[in-house]
């Protein structure tokens, strides 16, 4: 709540000798209230894990790079054979072995 008055009276004269009269008054009257309150917690927790796997061999490979036997491959057969938990000597220690056989012919 605010209220306020302001009043002013003047006169003023100048012809060689001048002189002035002035009256001012300023009432004045006012209210402020207010508050501010707050409270805030915060907590944050994150976790993350991540898995990879590889191919030892592109899965496409398994249509276009062993043989079937038959004519068209001078009747040899491969095969790829894996060894989980060990490993081949001839593989220079790897777990998985690229072989090839011949096929008899019928």
């Amino acid at each position: 709540m605010s209220t306020g008055e302001n009043t002013s009276e003047g006169w003023s004269s100048s012809s060689g000798g001048g002189g002035s009269v002035g009256s001012s008054s300023n009432r004045g009257n006012g209210e402020n209230w207010g508050g501010n309150r707050g409270f805030g917690t915060s907590e944050n927790v994150s976790e993350g894990y991540s898995e990879t796997m590889e191919n030892l061999i592109e899965p496409a490979w398994f249509s276009h790079g062993l043989k079937s036997g038959g004519p068209a491959h001078r009747n040899r057969v491969t095969a790829l054979w894996f060894k989980n938990g060990g490993n081949f000597r001839e593989s220079h220690g790897g777990n998985v072995l690229f072989v090839t056989f011949k096929q008899r012919s019928a």
